[in-house]
């Protein structure tokens, strides 16, 4: 292999690495999400009788939020997990006459 295509593969398993740490990152937040969501449901559950129609409100709120938020994280997931199929197309170098 050329030292040119050693380079190439060392920036393609670098784009590739990257994707998966984004992938995982991304993983991460959706579980915390999830259970922030599932949690404040409880609490809203658990209290509804204890609680004001403001409160309720800002919980729900909340939980809206959160589901509006794991919602476009799951979309960046499906992005990343699309280029990860195909990260890399090629490159081009471009070099003056007189270089």
């Amino acid at each position: 292999m050329s030292a040119i295509e050693q380079e190439e593969k060392a920036r393609l398993d670098a784009c590739l690495q990257s994707i998966d740490n984004n992938l995982q990152s991304i993983g991460t937040r959706l579980n915390a999400y999830a259970q922030e969501i599932q949690t404040n449901k409880d609490y809203l559950w658990e209290a509804r009788r204890d609680m004001d129609h403001i409160e309720k409100i800002a919980v729900r709120e909340t939980i809206d939020q959160k589901m509006r938020s794991g919602e476009v994280l799951q979309e960046q997931q499906q992005k990343l997990k699309k280029l990860k199929k195909s990260p890399y197309f090629g490159r081009f170098d471009f070099a003056r006459d007189d270089a």
